[in-house]
């Protein structure tokens, strides 16, 4: 795993499609990622963050970016 930050706009990331975060009716292996975008676009910080704090953070659910692969 990296120890130094490195920035990347949100086009460059690619998220999970079935991170179970989404909600088990949207999470899905053929989800593209516009629609996982469209999906979190009324998510807020505070929301993410009780999600992280209840079900915990783990390494591998960190975005990540074609570039940096």
């Amino acid at each position: 795993m990296a120890t130094k930050i490195e920035y990347a706009s949100v086009d460059e990331l690619y998220l999970d499609p079935t991170n179970p975060r989404l909600g088990r009716k949207v999470a899905s292996k053929t989800l593209k990622q516009d629609k996982i975008l469209e999906v979190m676009q009324g998510w807020t910080l505070d929301e993410i963050a009780t999600s992280f704090l209840e079900s915990g953070f783990f390494p591998q659910e960190a975005p990540t970016s074609p570039r940096f692969q």
